[in-house]
């Protein structure tokens, strides 16, 4: 198996990462991703990036046709042109997007439709990291002013923890809370887990809505994330000094895995004899299959 498709599931080289700070936060560009955004050593957002979802749920890969990066010792500006296209899908678009020395961070995108095509959902992503989320204080500001106090799920939640987004804050450390304001649509909030991602992702076009929708050709689509500070950040948060990674196997657990199925895939055809030969080594204890009554 080619090594790239083992580690990363694609057998192409990974982009550039390019390390950047807005103020006392740092962070990673990469192929147009923010990442890893990091007060000291406790993770603020784990990614925030631009995506487009055909009728199927796929999700075309971004090419980067070109990017300048302005770095800067507690800022940076990076303007990237892009385009998005799959099968029927076609997206031309260009973000800027800032870090200022507050610790403010800015990604706004603008996107037009380079052909008429159905899409689940086009528009930016924010992903908050679980570990440090999960079951901790929130305040979730909602399009009618509204402000509702909660928390991120603890336990893995089957259902969009929170809806109507215009913007969630969280508290990073003592007495400092980091709040992303979304912009230029309505968003809603999934917990990734239930498919092993340790994130919890906030994204446009809420699911109640009616899908997929045509996207006609000229659509422009214009949406901003802004990442804002509020509280005594320090000026540079101290990070501990890599070293060497030890790891020590203890005795093993005396503890049985839950049972463990998948989900049928009615997109596509019945399964060859590999495949098949594949799933029963895993010694699954169901399937689910999604099942719709005709309508009378």
């Amino acid at each position: 198996m080619d090594r790239n498709i083992s580690r990363y599931g694609t057998p192409h080289e990974l982009p550039e990462q390019i390390p950047l700070r807005a103020g006392p936060l740092e962070l990673i560009y990469q192929g147009g991703d923010l990442r890893y955004i990091r007060l000291g050593e406790r993770e603020v957002v784990r990614r925030i990036y631009f995506a487009a979802r055909d009728h199927a749920w796929g999700t075309p890969p971004n090419v980067i046709e070109r990017h300048t990066v302005e770095k800067g010792d507690r800022t940076f500006r990076i303007i990237l042109v892009a385009h998005t296209r799959q099968d029927d899908i076609g997206l031309y678009w260009q973000a800027e997007v800032k870090g200022d020395a507050d610790g403010a961070i800015t990604y706004s995108v603008r996107a037009r439709a380079e052909r008429t095509f159905w899409s689940n959902r086009v528009g930016l992503c924010l992903l908050h990291p679980a570990r440090e989320c999960a079951g901790a204080a929130c305040r979730v500001a909602h399009t009618d002013g509204s402000v509702e106090e909660g928390r991120f799920p603890e336990r893995i939640a089957p259902h969009q923890p929170f809806m109507d987004i215009r913007a969630i804050a969280h508290e990073v450390a003592d007495g400092v809370w980091a709040t992303a304001t979304l912009e230029g649509d309505t968003y809603e909030m999934e917990d990734q887990r239930n498919w092993t991602d340790a994130s919890f992702k906030t994204y446009s076009t809420p699911l109640e809505w009616r899908a997929p929708v045509l996207i006609e050709h000229g659509t422009p689509v214009r949406q901003t994330v802004r990442l804002s500070l509020e509280g005594d950040a320090p000026a540079r948060a101290g990070r501990v000094a890599e070293g060497d990674v030890r790891l020590t196997l203890a005795a093993p657990l005396s503890r049985t895995l839950p049972p463990v199925g998948l989900g049928a895939d009615t997109l596509k055809g019945p399964l060859d004899a590999a495949s098949v030969a594949a799933l029963r080594r895993l010694h699954l204890s169901h399937l689910r299959v999604s099942a719709a009554w005709p309508e009378q």
